[in-house]
């Protein structure tokens, strides 16, 4: 039962879904970055607070990792993460219709499922683990 309870633990989403965290608070970064690699999640948020922060770069990195990851695992669907209540949050929540069409637009299939969804850290953990796990 155990092991069946781990393998489920690293299976969270479909296997023909590909996941981005696009988003997380800065004092979370380093801890969700450890979290993103443990489970092959892509990373495309800058945990560090010293670079200077661009909507433009942000949404290039996150169509950039979620359009590599659909070619390298020849997904069906992409999901992008963002963690609440970061310091960009509100540009990125507004850019969201925008972002969803860019990923489409290079994937060439304005039709391609991609799902945006913000939750709360707890709600990472809850479905990812933490560090510690």
């Amino acid at each position: 039962q155990q092991q069946g309870q781990q393998k489920q633990q690293q299976q969270h989403w479909r296997s023909d879904e590909v996941v981005v965290c696009a988003a997380c608070p800065m004092e979370h970064g380093q801890e969700v970055s450890q979290i993103c690699r443990r489970h092959k999640i892509a990373k495309a948020f800058t945990a560090d607070p010293s670079g200077g922060w661009f909507l433009k770069d942000w949404q290039l990195k996150v169509v950039t990792a979620a359009v590599g990851l659909v070619d390298e695992r020849e997904a069906s669907r992409v999901r992008i993460i963002c963690i609440e209540l970061g310091d960009h949050a509100a540009e990125q929540m507004s850019s969201q219709h925008g972002l969803v069409q860019a990923i489409r637009a290079e994937i060439g299939n304005f039709a391609f499922p991609v799902r945006v969804e913000w939750i709360p850290l707890n709600d990472f953990h809850a479905e990812f683990g933490s560090v510690a796990d």
